[in-house]
């Protein structure tokens, strides 16, 4: 396949610290403060970006593009420099001076996900990171953030989670969530894991111990949600059931948890070994759920 090549290589040089820009933006001193508050770090901040001009009105002359707040912080960081390493490119005119600085800060660049910064700290050898990484594979979870080879922790084999939402469902206890995960996975084999939904059925294995204590209401209640839930996906299941219970703000888990469990304890599921709603209201009381909602 052909690649269109377009322009040419920029080139590294040094330019007047307080080299013009046009259509200033403004400095914001607390995102500078942000990310000042280790100091200033060569490897995390590239050189800015040049833009000289090779026709128009200002054929010639040379404007920063992109870098304004990492020039602020050269500046503070630097006080005595007069100039500072700048990427330099070639712009035509005005009209494409302003395309490109469009382009670089808003149509191509995108911040970082969750999930690409957990890789890294994974990689990187951060302590909670590397833990939450052994949690994940304690659950028979994973967290996707790139292709290749070290894009993926967890459980290599295991069904994709946010990390957020898996941190959310490991609050009510490592067993649980991993019980949570496991019917998850038995209901939609085939499928990421949504986190709220995660985080809902952890809620219930908190608040219930019958519902996994190996007896009948367990057995009755993983058939009920095997054979019965995975009729919808994960998605139409968990806004079903979160609306159902309430949709509490903030408390979209603990939401689906009393969607969930209110239909449970409605329905006997046919044949002998059912149980009955009697027995299943009197182990599965609501008022768990609700003072959790309240809260």
């Amino acid at each position: 396949m052909s690649i269109n090549i377009i322009n040419t290589p920029g080139r590294t040089g040094e330019v007047p610290v307080d080299i013009d820009t046009i259509c200033n933006r403004d400095v914001l001193q607390s995102r500078t403060k942000k990310y000042m508050a280790k100091g200033w770090d060569w490897n995390l901040f590239s050189n800015v970006i040049v833009a000289r001009f090779t026709g128009g009105v200002r054929e010639g002359q040379e404007f920063l593009l992109d870098g304004q707040h990492r020039r602020q912080m050269f500046k503070e960081a630097f006080p005595e420099k007069e100039t500072i390493p700048a990427y330099i490119i070639d712009v035509k005119d005005e009209q494409e001076y302003h395309l490109i600085f469009a382009k670089l800060n808003w149509e191509n660049r995108k911040q970082a996900n969750a999930e690409e910064v957990f890789i890294h700290k994974v990689h990187g050898g951060d302590q909670t990171a590397v833990q939450l990484a052994k949690d994940l594979n304690f659950c028979g979870l994973s967290v996707y953030g790139s292709p290749d080879v070290y894009g993926t922790v967890g459980d290599l084999n295991g069904p994709n989670v946010k990390v957020g939402a898996f941190k959310r469902a490991l609050k009510n206890g490592h067993d649980q969530a991993k019980m949570a995960a496991s019917l998850i996975a038995r209901t939609w084999p085939d499928d990421k894991v949504q986190g709220e939904l995660l985080e809902g059925v952890s809620i219930l294995y908190k608040l219930y111990p019958s519902l996994s204590d190996g007896s009948k209401v367990q057995r009755d209640f993983e058939t009920w949600f095997i054979d019965h839930l995975s009729i919808d996906s994960q998605y139409l299941t968990a806004r079903d059931y979160k609306n159902s219970g309430g949709a509490v703000h903030h408390r979209h888990g603990a939401s689906i948890a009393k969607g969930i469990l209110k239909h449970y304890r409605r329905l006997k599921l046919k044949g002998d070994d059912g149980c009955s709603t009697d027995w299943k209201q009197k182990l599965l009381p609501l008022g768990r759920i609700n003072k959790l909602l309240e809260k």
